[in-house]
Parts: C-alpha cells; structure tokens; sequence
C-alpha cells in the first residue's frame, strides 16, 4: 500500500512540475498572415490642386478632403492589427521624404494623401508594416501613387 501512496505522490508532482516547466516559457499569442494582402485597385493617380475641376472636385475642394486609398484585403489575424508606412521608393530615384512626410495610414490599412501637398510629381511605391501583439510582417511595394 505504501508503494501505492509513494507512485501516486510522485506522479502528481510531475505532473505539477511539467505543467509549470510547459506553461512559464515564451510563447507567442495570436497569428498574423500576410501571403494575400492586396490592395484592389493597387494604385492612385493624384492631380495637382490647380488641375482640380471647380465642379466636378467642387466637395473634395469645400472639405479639403484628403486621398483615400481603399482598404488592403487578405491580411488575416489576431486582433488589433496595426498598420505603418515600412518605407517608400521613387520610380525615377527622387527622394521620397516629402512625400513620406506627407502620406500617413490609418486602421485597415488606409492611406491618407493630402488634397494640397508639395510632393514633386512622381510615382512613389509604398511598403506597408503589418503588425499585431508578437508579430511584425511587411507587404512589399504595398500601393503606388501616381503624384502629377
């Protein structure tokens, strides 16, 4: 009977000592899959302000209503997920940092251009960070805006 109570003693706590062995290390919360993240359409073409039309513009140019992007599709996982500008790059090699000052994204992966700006013409391809609690992904040449 003894040898019975010792077994049982001692199979309980391994069973305590694994389930704090299995439970205390690092593990990572939640998923973040980016393989299909798309914007549709994947580009904008933005006039300048003087090149607006007084009628057909006449709402935007009465708000000052920015740019919009539609929001990117396919990104699946846990949420919240976050969404920032990775980078950007000029089709013929301009500098992108006043356009980079000027674009911002907002939840759902949207972007904001603003109505009046002083980004030189160009096209101008942004990289998109995806990020969510333990994950970080980045979809590359995310959106192009075509700046005339």
């Amino acid at each position: 009977m003894n040898k019975n109570i010792t077994r049982g003693i001692l199979a309980t706590l391994l069973a305590i000592l694994a389930t704090f062995t299995f439970s205390c290390g690092d593990r990572v919360i939640g998923y973040l899959d980016v393989e299909n993240a798309e914007y549709i359409p994947d580009s904008l073409e933005i006039p300048r302000y003087a090149d607006l039309d007084p009628v057909m513009d006449a709402t935007r140019i009465e708000n000052n209503a920015p740019w919009v992007s539609l929001k990117i599709q396919g990104v699946r996982g846990t949420s919240p997920i976050a969404y920032a500008i990775a980078g950007a790059r000029e089709k013929g090699g301009k500098s992108v940092a006043k356009f980079l000052e000027e674009l911002s994204v907002a939840g759902a992966g949207v972007f904001h251009f603003p109505l009046q700006h002083e980004t030189p013409a160009g096209e101008y391809t942004v990289s998109l960070r995806v990020y969510n609690e333990g994950h970080d992904k980045v979809v590359p040449d995310a959106f192009t805006f075509i700046v005339k």
